[in-house]
Parts: C-alpha cells; structure tokens; sequence
C-alpha cells in the first residue's frame, strides 16, 4: 500500500529536476532532460558536508559538486485539511576562489551562477503542481560571501552561497494518485 503523500525531499528533487532541465540543458536526449547541474542534496548539514568530503575524496565525483541546491532536514510538517504547511531552509551553493574580495565574489559567483539558480528556484518552486501559495510564500534570503573554509562553517570547500531560510509554503496532498 503506497500513501498518498509525496515526501517533500522528492519534491523538491522534480524542483531540481525542472531547473536542471533549463541551467543544465542536455545536448542528446528528450527536451525535458538535462544535464548534471546544479547537484541536489537532502539532509542534515553534518550529513551534507560528509556526502561532499567523500566526493572529494573520488577522482570523478570531486568535479560533481557544485553549483549545489540543498535542502536542510529536519523540517515539521503541520498537516491540515487542504495539505501540508512547512518552513524549510535550503541554500544555493558554488564554488569560489579564496583570494576573491567581496566584490570580485558578487561578480563572478553570485551574479554568474548564485542568483541566476536562485531566479530557477523561485521560479520552479511556483510552478510545482505540488505548492499551493505560489504567489506569495515568504522567506528570508542572506547572501553568504565566503561561507566556507575556515570560516566556522560546517563546509570543507571555497564556498559562496545564498542561503533561504523558514521557506513557507502549503504542500497540495489532493494532486497526489
């Protein structure tokens, strides 16, 4: 017996899914398909950063990381008559160069690959068939210039990124087989 409600990681991995389709767009295959970025990962940010330590650690995986979307467990979900109410945190994270200042940071990671992902987010994000409030959730958005290495982060690498935190959103149960 299978259950009606799609587990909201899967959700946002079709989210993923859809931007890949048109960041990432496949040279062979059907229109729909697309490449390999932006990666997608779920789970709690000590899982996160250990997933990409290991990839690190692989000669092939160590160039599959980013530009990354992640969504942050663990999230309550408050069930109600019409679906699903939730507050998720999730981030939009990249590469970058330890010597680059701030400036430098905004012009060629935040405005080449951090809010163009983030526009693709947003933007998907409306369009699931499974968010019921797609004009008007709310979230909080902090730009992070140099989130990672050696900066009291959980992240091993040279990272900007642009965090989201308490995404509100009702997730449809009735769009469900």
């Amino acid at each position: 017996m299978s259950s009606k409600y799609k587990p909201i990681v899967e959700i946002f991995e079709e989210i993923c899914t859809a931007i890949r389709a048109e960041y990432d767009p496949a040279v062979i295959g059907p229109p729909a398909s697309g490449g390999e970025k932006p990666y997608y990962l779920h789970g709690h940010p000590i899982e996160i950063m250990k997933i990409l330590s290991e990839k690190s650690g692989n000669s092939t995986l160590k160039f599959k990381k980013y530009p990354l979307i992640v969504l942050f467990q663990d999230f309550t979900e408050s069930v109600t008559l019409s679906g699903r109410d939730v507050s998720l945190n999730l981030a939009i994270i990249t590469e970058t160069r330890q010597d680059y200042y701030a400036a430098d940071r905004y012009d060629h990671t935040f405005k080449d690959t951090l809010y163009p992902l983030w526009d693709l987010l947003i933007k998907y994000i409306k369009r699931s068939a499974y968010v019921d409030n797609k004009m008007d959730f709310l979230y909080d958005k902090t730009d992070r210039p140099y989130w990672g290495k050696n900066n009291a982060n959980l992240f091993n690498d040279f990272i900007d990124a642009i965090e989201m935190e308490n995404l509100k959103l009702t997730i449809k149960d009735k769009c469900y087989e």
